[in-house]
């Protein structure tokens, strides 16, 4: 059997060769209803996604900068296909991180908010 190796990430259809990382959390935001009776159910709250990324930073700057991203306010999309299907989501970049540390190269790191929609 196959399996899926690296992961390709589209961010406004256009596709990321400099991730270094990349961990989506799907959020089906499930409200507990309690009863005297103890957990009687689940309302549906706003399904969202969280994409969390991490990329190296060329000498040429980054391809996708994340943080104008963060201070615009405009949507983005992103893309994950896995397998036969893709996560597909509209949404905002929320936070950006710029490091470094000894004997290693300069990171960007960032995170992305948006709709969580049935993959396809």
């Amino acid at each position: 059997m196959a399996y899926v190796g690296q992961l390709i990430v589209l961010i406004d259809s256009v596709s990321q060769v400099e991730l270094t990382g990349v961990q989506a959390t799907a959020d089906g935001r499930k409200i507990p209803i309690n009863t005297k009776r103890g957990l009687t159910g689940f309302a549906q709250g706003a399904k969202n996604i969280r994409i969390t990324f991490d990329a190296a930073i060329p000498l040429s700057g980054p391809e996708f900068d994340p943080m104008e991203a963060v201070n615009q306010n405009a949507d983005h999309t992103v893309t994950i296909p896995y397998g036969p299907k893709s996560v597909f989501s509209v949404g905002q970049f929320t936070e950006a991180t710029l490091g470094s540390n000894t004997d290693d190269a300069a990171k960007l790191g960032f995170q992305f908010m948006g709709t969580f929609p049935a993959p396809k």
